[in-house]
């Protein structure tokens, strides 16, 4: 209870303004942040196909996997994009 009660003297210094202009908040950083960087792999027209091609699509789940990967591949899209979608999205 007491770190609490700190914290919040803390933050009202801070938003008050008792040390003037606000170098107070300096001694306490946020998380550091950082980007590298890079190219992300991208995958050539033939190698998507077969890989599509090579999917077991006899089971709902390979269907599935495929209808996803398809949209990964054609969107240049991540997973959390893709399991977003709705039917309106592709097909208003």
């Amino acid at each position: 209870m007491s770190l609490i009660v700190l914290k919040l003297l803390i933050i009202w210094i801070y938003c008050e303004r008792v040390f003037g202009n606000g170098r107070f908040w300096v001694f306490f950083p946020g998380p550091r942040h950082s980007v590298s960087k890079g190219s992300t792999p991208v995958l050539s027209c033939e190698v998507a196909r077969g890989f599509l091609a090579s999917m077991d699509v006899s089971s709902g789940v390979g269907l599935r996997d495929r209808a996803i990967i398809a949209a990964m591949s054609y969107n240049f899209a991540r997973v959390g994009a893709v399991v977003t979608l709705d039917v309106e999205d592709c097909f208003p």
